[in-house]
């Protein structure tokens, strides 16, 4: 079996640069590495081998970077050769060294899929990522709320958000980052702008810190102070409680599809009937 970290994509017209590297996901939950044109390898009789490139001048040069941890990739030809003729599985990305190896894409597809599930349940050590990601973000939206005053432009909020994750630990943000003032908080991915906030404006946050691949995903609404608080005070009571309903409704077992369809309006015998308007 093969599992290629992927090669780096380059920016169309953007003579040496790439967009920022991240490698396949399936490579880096086995590995930890982010190492472009890698390639993880498994021998069911000899284990595993994680095969990555060497370091060429230029890159030490110009980017400052070291020997990666593993076997060079040089070695992988040799390796491959070895074992000519026994069945191949490709998982991963493409890469260079490995497209012309042809796959047994039906057993591909039944690995990765076992592969998915072996993903979902956390070790130890992603809960540690996890909480690290959860308390870089909490702090801050905490410093963010004091910022949601009229005249701030969307744009500004979302700089000032996104730099709070990094001095907070995180090392990137887990997703595009949304945030929306007045109608635009409508607008279920919003990309922040120039518009400046209004007093009584909602402004909705999307958002989220990552720490080495493991995301915080973040939704928060807000009023900004100032005109008529009524409609959104309602509107405020009755998303509290469905979301109370169905918060209760997260057991040991549950399905989130159940527990988007007890909170979904228009639902025969839902559970969070009750908070319909």
């Amino acid at each position: 079996m093969l599992i290629a970290a992927g090669e780096p994509i380059g920016v169309p017209g953007g003579a040496d640069q790439t967009y920022p590297y991240l490698a396949h996901a399936e490579y880096f939950w086995l590995t930890d590495h982010e190492h472009p044109g890698a390639v993880l390898a498994y021998d069911p009789k000899e284990g595993w081998t994680d095969f990555v490139p060497e370091t060429t001048v230029a890159e030490r040069v110009w980017e400052g970077r070291g020997d990666a941890p593993g076997t060079p990739l040089s070695k992988f030809a040799s390796w491959f050769t070895a074992r000519r003729g026994r069945r191949v599985i490709l998982l991963g990305a493409g890469a260079a060294g490995i497209k012309h190896i042809a796959n047994d894409d039906a057993r591909a597809a039944e690995l990765r899929e076992a592969l998915t599930h072996a993903r979902r349940p956390k070790d130890a050590s992603e809960l540690d990522r996890l909480r690290a990601a959860c308390a870089a973000s909490a702090v801050a939206y905490e410093r963010l709320r004091p910022r949601l005053r009229p005249g701030v432009t969307e744009r500004e909020l979302q700089i000032e958000l996104e730099a709070d994750f990094f001095r907070a630990g995180g090392d990137r943000t887990g997703y595009g980052s949304i945030v929306a003032a007045g109608s635009n908080s409508a607008v279920l991915h919003f990309a922040p702008g120039d518009r400046r906030l209004n007093a009584g404006d909602a402004v909705l946050v999307d958002a989220g810190g990552e720490i080495r691949r493991y995301t915080s995903d973040v939704t928060r609404t807000w009023r900004v102070a100032g005109g008529d608080p009524g409609f959104f005070r309602e509107l405020y009571a009755v998303v509290l409680g469905i979301e109370e309903c169905a918060v209760a409704g997260c057991r040991r077992g549950a399905e989130w599809r159940d527990l988007h369809m007890q909170a979904r309006p228009g639902v025969p015998g839902r559970a969070c009937a009750k908070w319909d308007s």
